[in-house]
């Protein structure tokens, strides 16, 4: 049943489903549990997602043969965790708070109890990532993000550094002209400026009009930063970003080429072997 195609598309349905009703149940029912609602149909909803996830999380784990094998699934652990922490939340956690103490405005700290019971419910957002099960290609794409990390730390040093040298120069230029004190009147605010308007290109036509009214050479240091920091290193940046998540689409095809031919050729085994080995 969990591997039917029509099982699969419910289960991602309802998981998109499920992910626009949280936005829906948090702009319009005020109250701070569901079992507070004043309205029917967001309790409804609640129940109506518990049971689906507890069902399919129960069928996911009545279908393996070798029920340890369980533990090896990435996914079904996953799907455990937030299966465990939506039922418990609402089946169990908010019962009990209101069967402890019915005022809803006892606090814990700066939050009321309900309060705090309502944003856990934000944890379920991260179902939001089995998505990912569903679309190989979103799934490529998060891989070579998290691949071009080390590309985008190693082009932020790198950035820094020059950031902070030019930032330096800037501030000891600019003591010649009380007019660019807000600007450049420490490292600090240098930096900041700098990258704002240099780096980010924020407006950098306001910056050199400033500039060239009070300083030719620093209006061309201006520009000369503004030319590597943007136009070079963040434009190297989006070409290395971009050749690592071709590399990495790359390797994954290849990878799903493997899986799909080891799940065709191995019954094709089976059938011909004749020792049973």
């Amino acid at each position: 049943i969990t591997r039917h195609p029509a099982f699969v598309i419910l289960s991602m349905l309802l998981v998109i489903f499920n992910t626009i009703w949280l936005g829906i149940d948090a702009d319009n029912n005020p109250s701070p549990t569901i079992w507070k609602a004043t309205e029917l149909q967001y309790v409804i909803m609640e129940h109506i997602f518990c049971t689906f996830f507890s069902l399919d999380i129960w069928l996911r784990f009545v279908s393996f043969k070798i029920k340890r094998y369980c533990i090896k699934d990435v996914w079904f652990l996953f799907d455990a965790a937030l299966f465990t922490l939506m039922v418990g939340e609402t089946w169990v956690l908010q019962p009990l708070a209101i069967a402890m103490n019915g005022d809803t405005d006892k606090q814990v700290g700066q939050f009321s109890v309900f309060r705090v019971l309502r944003l856990l419910r934000l944890a379920r957002l991260a179902r939001f990532v089995r998505l990912l099960h569903f679309f190989p290609e979103l799934f490529t794409l998060l891989k070579g993000i998290m691949r071009g990390i080390v590309a985008v730390f190693n082009t932020s040093i790198l950035l820094v550094v020059l950031l902070y040298i030019t930032a330096i120069i800037f501030k000891i230029k600019a003591e010649e002209h009380p007019d660019l004190q807000d600007q450049f009147g420490t490292v600090g605010d240098s930096m900041w400026y700098l990258l704002l308007h240099a780096t980010f290109m924020d407006a950098i036509s306001d910056g050199v009009a400033l500039l060239r009214s009070e300083s030719p050479m620093m209006t061309t240091m201006f520009m000369a930063y503004a030319c590597v920091s943007s136009l070079t290193l963040l434009n190297m940046l989006v070409g290395i970003l971009c050749e690592v998540v071709a590399r990495t689409s790359e390797q994954e095809h290849q990878r799903a080429t493997i899986a799909t031919f080891r799940t065709q050729l191995l019954p094709i085994l089976k059938a011909h072997d004749i020792s049973g080995t």
